[in-house]
């Protein structure tokens, strides 16, 4: 276990470069330390997110904000349904500025009037989180402390233990002479 936790400790100051703290409404009471989230934010450039408009249909999201395609770029949009599985599907839409976008394969269901959605670039548009820790804020409201995921920090396939001291006491030493 000491192994395991050093090599965390060790792996998240080499590959962890950010963390984020951020208040979270009704939607996000459902969590808990140790979740992984996704994050969408147009400043750092992690895609665009908003609430899906009724309308919608399985190949058609209408979004409540103008999301702008340009060309030679492939965009992804990803819904995240009332019962709280994620799908996510590439916009075949040219490029241009959309409220509402088109994707290539149908959703398994249509979006629902105020489903969650994000937008962005195939690569860009979300950002995974690991929550370290939750704190309530007023009746409906949460303080989340995350760091960024990244799953080689999870990865100990090079822990080698040491021998223990039944093992030790196995072997045979030879005398002293």
């Amino acid at each position: 276990y000491a192994i395991r936790a050093g090599r965390y400790v060790l792996y998240c100051g080499k590959y962890i470069n950010r963390s984020i703290g951020f208040k979270a409404a009704i939607d996000a009471i459902a969590c808990q330390a140790g979740d992984l989230i996704s994050v969408a934010h147009d400043v750092p450039q992690w895609g665009l997110s908003g609430r899906v408009q009724s309308g919608s249909t399985a190949s058609k999201v209408k979004l409540d904000r103008t999301v702008i395609i340009t060309g030679g770029t492939t965009y992804k949009v990803q819904v995240r349904f009332a019962d709280d599985t994620i799908e996510e599907r590439t916009v075949s839409d040219g490029a241009g500025s959309y409220t509402e976008v088109n994707v290539t394969v149908a959703f398994s269901q249509a979006p629902a009037a105020y489903d969650v959605f994000s937008f962005g670039e195939s690569t860009k548009i979300k950002k995974d989180f690991r929550i370290i820790g939750m704190k309530k804020e007023g009746v409906n409201e949460v303080q989340i402390q995350a760091i960024e995921y990244d799953e080689d920090i999870y990865d100990d396939t090079a822990v080698v233990l040491p021998m223990d001291s039944n093992s030790m006491l196995n072997m045979q030493i030879p005398p002293v002479t």
